[in-house]
């Protein structure tokens, strides 16, 4: 299954020690993926024992996408 963002079940999984570095790992990859977007919105969510953050998206070309981050490995920390 393709990891790109778009689901709860494709979420970019995050590898960090702490939040600010995973946070700052998120950000990166939307800059990576969707050069030039603008984040509208972020929201904390749990399924099946996994929490995500999930930030809405508005690309350069005006797609408003949400896209889902697991953040099992640096939530509270």
């Amino acid at each position: 299954m393709k990891q790109d963002g778009l689901s709860f079940e494709t979420a970019i999984i995050i590898k960090a020690s702490n939040e600010s570095e995973g946070v700052r790992a998120e950000y990166q990859w939307l800059e990576q993926h969707y050069p030039g977007y603008t984040a509208t919105r972020q929201k904390l969510r749990s399924s099946d024992s996994f929490r995500y953050d999930i930030i809405e998206i508005e690309t350069s070309e005006g797609q408003k996408i949400s896209i889902y981050f697991n953040i099992n490995s640096f939530f509270g920390k």
